[in-house]
């Protein structure tokens, strides 16, 4: 799997979160920290412009780094509170700009930004985020092939840790799928950010600026980890 130049899955590989807006400083440090890909969470940027906002993607290009595009909806961790329709619209002027996109697998812009993405030959990542649990082995299945018939190349599974048994299921699921992106959020799913890479899980997410889900680390201090191992 490769998203732009890069390729996933055959080391742990880093997507520095940006939020609020771009600045040169901003990706210096994300390049600088250890950043294999940059998430530009679109729905957090300061301004929404999307002149303004085209001009931003090419500044992150010139960092050399895979971009991937989310406009995260309000129900599953997104901020601005961004109708369906605005959300579409930056998909569709900005995907071009792009190496792959983000959007929810509940979303009902799902199945046109997945057209709209294969259209312009970029990745799909469809995702599920769940901040209060983790669902039984037969739910996330059922996710992953839900996503899968819609077109995903990518599934990116979040669900929130509670104890011990989460994290095997999480673990099971990974180890029995191929193509996912699998994270434990909160205190106790941060050993997932760590590990499930070493496991097959083709990204994990850390920040450069402000933490976009529970128990997010830093990029360097990511960097930091897997260097060690």
């Amino acid at each position: 799997m490769r998203f732009g130049r890069l390729t996933l899955g055959v080391k742990p590989r880093i997507a520095a979160v940006i939020t609020g807006g771009l600045s040169s400083s901003l990706l210096r440090k994300a390049k600088r920290d250890g950043a294999d890909l940059l998430e530009l969470r679109v729905d957090t940027f300061r301004r929404l412009a999307l002149e303004g906002l085209k001009k931003d993607v090419v500044q992150a290009r010139a960092t050399g780094l895979p971009l991937l595009l989310t406009v995260r909806s309000a129900t599953e961790g997104g901020s601005k509170g961004l109708d369906d329709q605005r959300r579409l619209l930056l998909y569709r002027e900005l995907t071009p700009l792009v190496d792959a996109v983000d959007v929810e697998l509940a979303s009902t812009i799902a199945r046109d930004v997945v057209g709209v993405a294969k259209k312009k030959g970029k990745k799909v990542v469809l995702s599920y985020h769940d901040f209060g649990s983790t669902p039984d082995d037969r739910r996330l299945r059922s996710l992953v092939g839900r996503a899968r018939r819609l077109g995903a190349d990518v599934v990116k599974i979040a669900t929130t840790v509670k104890d011990r048994e989460d994290l095997k299921r999480l673990t099971a699921l990974l180890l029995k799928e191929e193509g996912l992106i699998v994270i434990g959020m909160g205190k106790r799913g941060l050993v997932s950010r760590v590990f499930f890479p070493y496991l097959g899980s083709l990204l994990t997410y850390a920040t450069v600026s402000a933490k976009t889900a529970p128990g997010q680390p830093e990029v360097k201090e990511l960097r930091r980890l897997f260097s060690a191992l």
